[in-house]
């Protein structure tokens, strides 16, 4: 830790900058790649939960024929 702060004293503003660019860039994407596999199982779901509403519509409207 005091390398990175000897570091930042002695190359000023820029290297600072950069730091705090890479650590929101790592807390950022870990947030974002926990919401996408969130999504992603919602999006199963849904799939799963139609592919039956679908199955289901189609037996009634066979019944409905017969």
């Amino acid at each position: 830790m005091e390398q990175v702060l000897n570091i930042v004293v002695q190359n000023g503003l820029g290297v600072a900058s950069f730091l705090a660019l890479i650590y929101f860039m790592q807390t950022s994407l870990k947030d974002m790649t926990k919401a996408m596999n969130q999504i992603s199982t919602t999006l199963i779901q849904i799939q799963l939960n139609l592919s039956e509403l679908n199955t289901r519509v189609d037996n009634l409207e066979e019944r409905k024929d017969s």
